[in-house]
């Protein structure tokens, strides 16, 4: 494949979650499955993705600004902001005990966020 063919590929991706997404306010998310454990059995549950970076917010926003970066859209440019608003909103709710702490947990939303923050550009 070429560096074009990777970069549509890309890009196709980046609508579809920019297609996907959902708003409250500013905060920009995705619905999600998975599994949960209920009583005696495994379920699937659908929700909000989570804000760690491996899995959920955090992961998404950086995909979106670094796309932005290299394909400048306007509609990557705002759901890369509203998924770092979201994730910032959620570090709470992250597992400090995470043992991979570069992708997961708590460290690794605001590493995220920042390196988000900074390849938008952003103050």
């Amino acid at each position: 494949m070429t560096s074009d063919a990777f970069l549509q590929v890309a890009q196709s991706i980046g609508d579809r979650l920019c297609r996907d997404s959902v708003w409250d306010g500013d905060y920009c998310y995705w619905i999600d499955d998975a599994m949960e454990y209920e009583g005696s059995d495994w379920s699937v549950v659908s929700g909000p993705v989570t804000a760690d970076l491996y899995s959920g917010a955090s992961g998404i926003a950086l995909f979106l600004a670094r796309l932005h970066t290299v394909s400048p859209n306007l509609t990557y440019h705002r759901a890369a902001t509203g998924a770092m608003e979201y994730a910032l909103s959620r570090y709470q709710t992250l597992d400090a005990s995470a043992s991979n702490v570069s992708s997961v947990g708590r460290a690794g939303n605001p590493v995220s966020v920042g390196r988000s923050t900074s390849t938008l550009k952003m103050p």
